[in-house]
């Protein structure tokens, strides 16, 4: 039970006629009653409230809920009908933003053959995952309105929290693409340039000499040469990092969201496409999702990792590479999302080459911007000169490191966590522009 302000003005109003006897004598013998008529008013409303009949309440859970989207969580009350004010409080998740909460209806203006009433609040979804709701509880008033028995209603739930796919659905594509006035995503055929054999027909003036099959030319007793076409299921892989690199936040983001988002938008373009995309994530969470085509890929992926996060746990990128290449029968575009530093250098040497034999790849160095601030600014005193040393010397480093992949056949692209969505696609459409696929 718990009082509510109208048991704390009429216990005002008691005391005040108790305290006003001291100064009336004739109302000195009876100063006790009106305290003794406010306890029992107390006792019955009390009495009045435990015997109610308890509320029905069920939740209208969705099964999912997207981020940052605002979505409206119904409570449906049953019968039977407790004659009495109520405030429904709801078990909200954590990082759930809620808009009319508690709820307040009047019962008493419910008819009694009604089959119950409903009512609703709104909520927006703060991060990916598993929304866990527990159980709310609503607080039923006595029939005088003095005390309000609190009780738990409705279950707990799960409802599965998606990213926001319109947003990578919306200019993505064109960023680079068909609007952007860089390579037309329209799928071409080059003759004798192509990557995938389509046909043989007799040589034509032009045609370059390495394409004559010769098995076929001692049969035929005149030049027959391979007739080759662009790929049209070029083989696209994620290598996700789930570990500590990152964890860090900067711009109200991980380092892990930015490359989860930039992720899926690359995803909807290379789908477009046709190519075929699949992502590993590695470090302390590991899905895999084997490479696909078609538009029908896209949720499969998000189904498979859209409640995934970064954890403070290590990570190592050669263990995801020797777990992978033995999964790939075809050469295939990797790219490696996590902040590759310095200390990477001498153990991704060896993986990168061994994968370079087959593959391509690239991996994505982010930036911390707070390094790049720090080697930026202009030191006041001796200790700022101290860390923008030490931040000069770990870029340029950082930028050797880079340097020397490149010089070995490895793609780098180096960026701000905030810009790698666009510059991850801009990469994709230079590889696929040079046939890097």
């Amino acid at each position: 039970m718990r009082a509510t302000g109208r048991l704390a003005a009429l216990a005002a109003l008691g005391l005040a006629s108790a305290i006003f006897s001291l100064f009336l004598p004739l109302w000195r013998s009876l100063w006790w009653l009106p305290l003794a008529a406010t306890g029992l008013i107390l006792a019955l409303d009390i009495v009045a409230a435990a015997g109610r009949p308890r509320l029905k309440v069920r939740r209208g859970l969705p099964a999912s809920l997207i981020l940052d989207r605002p979505a409206k969580i119904e409570l449906r009350i049953e019968a039977p009908w407790p004659r009495a004010r109520v405030r429904v409080y709801d078990g909200v998740p954590e990082r759930f933003e809620s808009e009319g909460l508690p709820l307040s209806v009047d019962l008493r203006s419910v008819p009694r053959g009604s089959s119950g009433i409903s009512l609703s609040y709104g909520i927006r979804p703060g991060y990916r995952g598993l929304g866990e709701w527990e159980r709310g509880w609503a607080e039923t008033e006595g029939p005088l309105g003095l005390v309000a028995r609190r009780e738990r209603i409705a279950e707990g739930g799960v409802s599965r929290v998606y990213p926001d796919s319109s947003a990578y659905a919306s200019g993505t594509f064109a960023l680079h693409g068909e609007k952007g006035g860089g390579f037309s995503p329209r799928k071409s055929r080059r003759r004798g340039h192509g990557t995938e054999f389509e046909q043989l027909r007799e040589y034509r003036r032009g045609d370059p000499q390495k394409l004559i099959d010769g098995a076929a030319s001692s049969r035929m007793r005149r030049p027959i040469v391979r007739e080759m076409k662009d790929e049209e299921d070029q083989t696209l892989v994620f290598l996700l990092d789930t570990g500590y690199r990152m964890t860090a936040s900067e711009g109200g983001k991980s380092h892990f969201d930015r490359a989860f988002e930039s992720m899926l938008s690359l995803t909807r373009v290379a789908l477009r496409q046709g190519d075929r995309t699949g992502v590993l994530a590695w470090g302390p969470v590991e899905r895999w999702v084997p490479p696909r085509r078609g538009m029908a890929a896209y949720p499969a992926i998000v189904n498979a990792l859209y409640d995934i996060q970064a954890q403070a746990a290590a990570s190592s990128p050669v263990i995801a590479l020797q777990d992978l290449l033995p999964r790939l029968r075809r050469r295939s575009l990797l790219i490696l999302l996590t902040n590759f530093r310095e200390e990477d250098g001498d153990g991704m040497e060896l993986p990168l080459a061994v994968a370079g034999e087959r593959h391509l790849v690239l991996t994505v160095w982010m930036r911390e911007l707070e390094i790049d601030r720090i080697a930026a600014r202009s030191p006041a005193d001796a200790d700022e000169a101290v860390e923008t040393a030490m931040a000069l010397d770990y870029l340029r480093k950082r930028d050797e490191c880079r340097l020397r992949w490149e010089s070995r056949g490895a793609l780098t692209l180096d960026t701000t966590p905030e810009g790698l969505c666009p510059n991850l696609i801009a990469r994709y459409w230079d590889i696929k522009k040079r046939a890097g696929l």
